[in-house]
């Protein structure tokens, strides 16, 4: 589905955020002359809305498709995700349906188990050991 930009697709959650359960949303590549939202504004829309992003798929040399769904019941946080409702909530961006969505995660200890991006994810230290050990699995792993 295409928008021109983070603002046509926040006015179609606004409108559609309940009655919809997903949608592959155009996103250009960069350096395409084709207009769409950026993934900032995907990713800060679909929070907003008590949505999520999903996959992103190559549609041509000029864009992508990447989809985008309600959270689902019980789904885990990322970390990533948590520190961008702050900020949106501190812009005074998030709307009810996000809203909702973060107060069930607080209730239910989801908002505060939030897992690490893989940029911040450490290496546990039984794996650790487990793989100094064993060099091959180490340059597997790292690999």
């Amino acid at each position: 589905m295409p928008f021109g930009g983070g603002e046509e697709l926040e006015a179609w959650l606004e409108r559609h955020h309940g009655d919809t359960p997903g949608i592959w949303l155009l996103l250009a590549r960069k350096g395409s002359d084709l207009a769409s939202p950026t993934a900032e504004e995907i990713l800060d829309a679909t929070l907003a809305h008590g949505w999520i992003t999903g996959k992103r798929r190559a549609r041509d040399e000029r864009s992508y498709l990447q989809k985008i769904t309600p959270r689902r019941p019980g789904s885990l946080w990322s970390q990533v995700n948590v520190r961008q409702v702050e900020a949106l909530t501190a812009a005074g961006r998030m709307r009810e349906p996000g809203l909702a969505e973060v107060r069930a995660a607080r209730e239910d200890g989801r908002w505060e188990a939030a897992y690490p991006s893989q940029k911040e994810a450490t290496v546990p230290d039984d794996l650790a050991a487990a793989l100094a050990a064993e060099p091959r699995a180490a340059a597997a792993f790292e690999a």
